[in-house]
């Protein structure tokens, strides 16, 4: 072509280039080859000393305070325990937000800090606010803090069963807990639905009326007997001797015979009460069903590893003890694994190593299309020695191979070539021209490309830096992203410029010595095998397959290099002739498709009006993309969902429902779902609550909840999603009367909370829950909503005894004896915790029974021992009333809460029933003085991180403009490059509303990283251009070259950018909208910047060459 040729003859060598550190590096071939085995050396060695996990190091300073306070009510927790802790928390600095929920008998605080704080210092700071807190009842227990550890997560949790002998299970319990916690491997066991064995006193209300007896007196005489007296000690004929009160009791048996003092005669304990051991009364049950086993009652277990052990090692070891622990054991037991670490680990590994192979064989067909075979091969080594090179950073700043991770180097793979292509097509153009040496077109290469490339690789790694600014978990959850990805880029650009370049000279220079030849076979056989024993499934029979695949694959080489000398040997032929133009320029060429370009581009620039439609048409066509958003064609998504292998069915019976009655009604419920074949199996949980995004399932004592979570088969083994399950279910369900069932799932992505969240905050519980109501009329009504639920219910009533003070002063009581009653007739009187008979552990506790308490009146008959010996009864003392009595009391913002949450069925935008939600809140709700909403739950998540997206976009393009101004010292040029960002967003905007692809966060991601990749290529286009103005070329000319020339690196880096990342955007549809989003943007914008670019500079500056002509 005659620009380029005109180009080409004003390029001449300058002998200063071979001078200098550089120019003797690229002429000394073994430094080269020493620099890459050092780099692949030590990236073999750092990825296999590399942590692998499956979610990234998420800290996020959040600190939990829970205090317990036996027999109190919510109220009473609220106000004696909840409020104080509050105010002292509330005044720390650095503190975003505290909320907190009473319920019966506990009181949970959960004090968010700005993510820039330690979370360590934020338990200290927590800590020493709590302690400085005096005005705490004498019955509370002292506060336990601790901070959210959202790293140390179990990495094995399963369900223990014994269906032939129930009454085992708590033996089998405790000694495979014995025998999992002595593990190496293994840090903490924590068990769920264990029953804690207690000691119980059990008093009849006539025997406590004959003998008067004084529940509180009688605790102290047996809590004397239970305890240990050191005395100190006492020097005796120069001896010094410990001196100590041994306890009266040590084994139930001698805590039935203790003499207790009664009304002047002594009686054995055991004559007043029953004692016996017992589980203790009033605790949440699990239970586990599967096609194979009937229902039977379950204990679960969570297992936790050590900060350096192997999650594959660890669970190996844990399976070991337990099938160890089957051997010995007397009673036949079952483990169900609802969560195994190692194997979603492998899962999420193995999907990402499958797209990552195909990704890399994508990529790599492209590059032998168009470049050739050594080009091509040159192009794909770029990238493992990248990535190599990578994990060397990776270890050094202590990020671990997970997720996240994986799949920024997966993002990266299409981008990190480009850098590689430029300076591919570049070496293949300046040495086509015949007027160089290999040595001096790689020199004038890294001369005319060295600045731009790095130019190029700042400005996309701008594009990915501010994601370290998202804060909150969403923050956490993506920022290995932005460091890997902008790790790779950087060692992609020093790969292209410093192994690619003096490579492809080296292969340029043509025939090698005999022994270089054997080094790089040696070293193409070493990298062939390593990535074979790579992308082999881990297994025992790894080691086995191993060697027989690595023959099989020796012999594929050796067939093919015979092949290819037979094919060489023809070069008189045709086909011979094909082969050889196919080793060295591939099967496309873009000769004819650059000669179309530059004259179409050329009658464009002569053209005024050409121009000037041009313009027009980019403009309108922006616009009209942009307005897909306000119309609807566009919608928004934070998240989208997955198929995924579990679902909760959650059921909400009467208000006081009792634990009996609760397990009938999961003894009655559980066969329902023998229908569905997609079942492994099924774990019930009394007292649980679904999960939400935002937090596990919320065990308590509140009988009346059950919790089915159904664990499907693999998504590959059965045919209908996740998401078809839960719409049986909730039909299937239907018609059951004795309470409301839901079903559902979580969605995709990091904790985010529920799909429709209206917070109501205020001071009176009453005016709440009308409000509430009233809210969940509204949801209930709106197509798409379900599983619409309140926070709070206050149907439950409660019995509240009244004292008289005048009675009470009368009797010579007070206060502390009629609550002591009270509590003993309820949960039971504390008599001493953890006391130790023999090698176990248990409660001693005294109860009453006798008559059915559950009216005012039988309560009222109660008898109370007073100060003189007299006996009156309860109500003589007080009143008792009823009243309504909250369930949970949740606070936000130091005030009450009541939260309203629905979820969003498949087809429907969570955006836009978001949106009716405020209209409704803000126009209907009628909130009176003093209280207001807010949004929760999966909008407050997402319109967080919408904002810390559109706040990175700004800084993102800010930074790009910076960079191009210091660059061209130029600020049209760099709104020229700058100007092509809108255009790729535009793109976005029309693929979106074409395939129906949601605007989800991801997508978002995808678009911010759009700023920094379709920008590369313009600024090498734009910096062509000024070299051919520098070299004397007219800005017709120069434009025109400049534009041509790029043509082809524009099209193969959109092309392979493209290709590169197809299999991640159809493996899973998180991350569909980041994929899709570079594809749709790259696509659009690698058409339209060639043509705008040469457009507008033409425009701008041809006028004024004129004038200064």
């Amino acid at each position: 072509m005659s620009y380029t040729k005109s180009f080409f003859d004003r390029l001449h060598f300058d002998e200063m280039l071979r001078g200098g550190v550089i120019g003797r590096y690229f002429q000394s071939t073994r430094t080269i080859v020493l620099i890459t085995a050092t780099v692949i050396i030590a990236g073999v060695a750092s990825y296999s000393s590399l942590k692998k996990e499956l979610n990234p190091d998420i800290q996020i300073p959040t600190v939990i305070i829970a205090t317990a306070f036996p027999g109190a009510g919510p109220e009473d927790v609220e106000d004696l325990v909840t409020i104080p802790i509050e105010d002292a928390v509330n005044g720390l600095s650095d503190v975003t937000r505290v909320t907190s929920s009473s319920e019966e008998s506990f009181s949970s605080i959960v004090v968010e800090f700005s993510s820039t704080i330690d979370p360590e210092k934020a338990k200290s700071d927590v800590q020493n606010a709590v302690d400085r807190v005096t005005a705490l009842p004498e019955s509370a227990q002292d506060p336990s803090i601790e901070v959210i550890d959202f790293t140390n997560q179990p990495v094995m949790l399963f369900a223990l069963s014994a269906p032939s002998d129930e009454a085992a299970l708590p033996k089998i319990a405790d000694e495979l807990l014995d025998r999992v916690k002595a593990l190496p491997a293994v840090e903490k066991v924590s068990l769920t639905y264990r029953r804690d064995p207690e000691v119980s006193i059990t008093l009849a209300p006539e025997t406590i009326a004959a003998h008067r007896i004084s529940v509180a007196a009688l605790a102290r005489t047996i809590e004397a007997a239970l305890g240990n007296f050191p005395g100190g000690t006492v020097a005796a004929d120069a001896t010094t001797l410990s001196l100590d009160q041994e306890k009266e009791v040590d084994s139930i048996e001698e805590l039935r015979h203790l003499p207790i003092e009664i009304g002047g005669e002594t009686l054995p304990l055991g004559s007043l009460a029953v004692i016996a051991e017992q589980e203790q009364p009033g605790t949440p049950s699990a239970y586990v069903f599967s096609h194979e086993h009937d229902t039977s009652r379950a204990i679960f277990f969570a297992t936790y590893q050590t900060e350096d052990a192997d999650t594959r090692e660890s669970i190996d070891s844990i399976e070991e003890a337990i099938a160890t622990y089957r051997s010995v054991s007397p009673v036949e037991f079952q483990i169900s694994t609802y969560f195994n670490g190692a194997e979603e680990i492998d899962k999420s590994f193995s999907q990402l190593q499958r797209d990552f192979l195909i990704t890399f064989g994508l990529v790599f067909v492209m590059l032998l299309l168009f470049f050739g075979v050594r080009q091509s091969v040159i192009a794909a080594f770029a990238i493992p020695f990248t990535f190599l090179a990578t994990f060397v950073v990776m270890q050094a700043v202590g990020i671990s191979i997970n997720f996240i991770s994986l799949f920024s180097l997966l993002l990266a793979l299409g981008i990190l070539v480009d850098n590689a292509i430029v300076v591919i097509s570049a070496i293949a153009s300046y040495h086509r021209s015949g007027k160089f040496t290999p040595s001096e077109t790689a020199l004038l290469v890294l001369r005319d490309f060295g600045g731009v490339i790095a130019v190029t690789t700042i400005t996309t790694v701008w594009a990915f830096v501010p994601l370290l600014l998202s804060t909150g978990i969403i923050g956490e959850f993506i920022r290995p992203i932005p460091v890997v990805v902008s790790t790779a880029l950087a060692l992609s650009a020093a790969t292209a410029l410093f192994i690619v370049i003096p490579y492809m000279a080296i292969f340029l220079e043509g025939e090698f010595p005999r022994r270089v030849a054997v080094f790089f076979q040696g070293l193409l056989a070493t990298a062939a095998l390593g990535a074979l024993f790579f992308i082999m499934p881990s297994g025992p029979m790894k080691w086995l397959l191993y060697p027989i695949a690595a023959l099989l694959l020796g012999l594929t080489v050796r067939l093919a290099r015979s092949f290819f000398r037979t094919v060489t040997a023809w070069k008189s032929t045709r086909f011979g002739q094909a082969w050889l133009g196919f080793q060295n320029h591939g099967v496309f060429s873009l000769d004819a498709l650059s000669l179309r370009y530059s004259h179409l581009i050329e009658q464009i620039l002569s053209s005024r009006r050409a121009r000037r439609l041009t313009i027009v048409f980019l403009i309108v066509f922006m616009l009209s993309s942009y307005a897909l958003v306000p119309l609807g064609f566009v919608v928004n998504e934070f998240f989208p969902g997955d198929d995924i292998d579990v679902v909760y069915v959650s059921v909400e019976l009467p208000v006081g429902t009792t634990a009996e009655r609760a397990s009938a009604a999961i003894h009655e419920l559980l066969p329902r779902f023998q229908t569905l074949a997609e079942l492994d199996f099924v774990l019930a949980e009394i007292g649980a609550s679904a999960p939400t995004d935002s937090n596990t399932s919320v065990t308590s004592k509140d009988f009346r909840s059950i919790l089915f979570t159904l664990h499907l088969n693999k998504a590959k083994e059965r045919e209908r999603k996740s998401s078809e399950i839960v719409t049986e279910l909730e039909q299937s369900f239907a018609d059951w009367s004795d309470g409301k069932i839901t079903a559902s799932q979580l969605s995709g992505g990091p904790p985010a909370g529920a799909d429709l969240q209206l917070k109501l905050l205020g001071p009176d519980l009453e005016t709440l829950e009308r409000l509430a109501e009233k809210t969940k009329r509204y949801l209930e009504q709106v197509p798409g909503t379900s599983n619409v639920s309140v926070s709070l219910s206050s149907a439950g009533k409660k019995l509240s005894f009244v004292p008289n003070a005048a009675a009470l002063s009368a009797n010579g009581l007070s206060a502390l004896d009629t609550g002591t009653l009270l509590r003993t007739l309820g949960s039971g009187y504390t008599v001493k915790e953890d006391v130790r008979f023999g090698d176990d552990k248990r409660n001693i506790m005294i109860r009453l029974s006798g008559e059915d308490f559950g009216t005012p009146e039988a309560i009222g008959r109660l008898s109370i021992s007073t100060s003189s010996g007299n006996i009156v009864p309860l109500l003589s003392l007080g009143t008792l009333e009823l009243r309504k009595n909250p369930t949970l009391i949740t606070r936000e913002d130091e005030k009450r809460s009541i939260s309203v949450s629905a979820a969003v069925a498949e087809g429907y935008s969570i955006t836009e029933l978001n949106t009716a939600l405020e209209e409704f809140a803000d126009t209907e709700l009628g909130l009176p003085a003093d209280y207001s909403w807010k949004t929760g739950g999966v909008n407050e998540e997402n319109n967080k991180s919408v904002q810390s997206i559109l706040y990175a976009m700004l800084l993102s393009a800010i930074l790009i403009f910076a960079t191009m101004v210091i660059q061209f010292n130029s600020f049209r040029k760099a709104m020229i490059v700058l100007l092509v960002i809108p255009i790729a967003v535009s793109g976005v905007f029309v693929i979106f509303a074409l395939f129906g692809i949601p605007l989800s966060f991801p997508a978002l991601i995808g678009v911010l990283a759009l700023f920094g990749i379709v920008v590369n290529n313009s600024i090498i286009m734009v910096d062509k251009i000024n070299k051919n103005l520098d070299l004397g070329l007219p800005v017709r000319e120069a434009v025109v070259e400049g534009a041509t020339s790029r043509l082809e690196p524009i099209l193969l880096t959109a092309l392979t950018t493209i290709v590169g990342l197809i299999p991640i955007t159809l493996s899973d549809p998180i991350w569909q909208g980041l994929g899709g989003a570079i594809i749709a943007g790259l696509s659009f914008s690698g058409i339209a910047k060639l043509f705008f670019i040469p457009v507008i500079y033409e425009m701008w500056f041809d006028k004024e060459k004129k004038q200064m002509a």
